[in-house]
Order: C-alpha cells, then structure tokens, then sequence
C-alpha cells in the first residue's frame, strides 16, 4: 500500500552515484498492440457509433430568448446535458459549449436576427474525454487510455 505503479517494462543500466539511484527503464507501453485504435487520451470510438454504444439524445425544442451567443430553451436540462452538441436551426449550426439549465452557450452567434419560437434541432455532443464518457455512465466502451507514461524523474 505505501508504492505506486509507474512503470511496465524492465530496468535497465541501473546506477547509484552521490545517494542517487537512477535507470533506464524499458517499457512496454510503446509497443502496445491496439487494432483500429491510437494510443491517445482521447476516445477513438465516434460518438454514438457501434463501438460507443451510446445512443445521443436528439430533441426538437424552441427558442424562448436569444442575444449574442446565448439562447434559452422554453425547457431546462441538467447542466451540461448539451455540452458538447450541436444545435441547429434553419439550416444553420452550432456547437453547444455549455448549458445552465435552459440556457445554452454557443461557439458562435447565429447569423439570423430573430430566433424566437423557431423550431431548434439538438443533438447530444462528446469531447471524447473519459470525464464525458463518465457523465453518459459509458465508460465501458471507452476507448482512449486514462494515462499515457512519459519520461519522468523520481526522487
């Protein structure tokens, strides 16, 4: 209980010198074999794919306010429900940086000037983050890496 895991691999030309004890260590993580996957922290699966298995929620709602790159939805969410979605209407689409109960936070205004009571397409969006796949209880089919080793200095 008192040791943490940082390495697979073997040792290799180890050295104490001054009270310092250092090595090379050669691990295991490079060489990982992984089919129609990139060692990365990001998720490779598409969201909603197959792989994923998650099924996004997709809605038809309307436009209660809007000014700048916030609009409000005559129905509130749970925060972030939409983060990371799209949101479109007629015709045109945006990403859904955040949501606070009704009210979304856009990438980027609309063009269109008045929004009010237009029918809005939404969709449900992921950043591929395992904290996403998390807040979906999907991670099962995650498949990103929750760490990837790099060259440190222990002392």
């Amino acid at each position: 209980a008192i040791f943490e895991w940082v390495c697979s691999g073997s040792i290799d030309e180890p050295a104490f010198s001054d009270g310092t004890f250092s090595c090379k260590l050669q691990t295991v993580f490079p060489q990982i074999e992984c089919p129609n996957r990139s060692y990365q922290l990001a998720c490779n699966s598409e969201f909603g794919d197959a792989e994923c298995a998650y099924v996004p929620h997709e809605e038809v709602a309307a436009i209660v306010s809007s000014k700048d790159n916030k609009v409000t939805l005559g129905t509130a969410y749970p925060d972030n429900y939409w983060r990371s979605g799209v949101i479109t209407i007629g015709g045109e689409s945006r990403i859904i940086e955040q949501n606070i109960g009704a009210e979304l936070t856009l990438n980027v205004n609309f063009l269109q000037d008045d929004l009010t009571m237009k029918p809005v397409y939404l969709k449900q969006g992921c950043d591929k983050s395992h904290e996403r796949c998390k807040y979906y209880k999907n991670q099962m089919h995650y498949s990103g890496f929750l760490a990837i080793p790099f060259e440190s200095v222990y002392r």
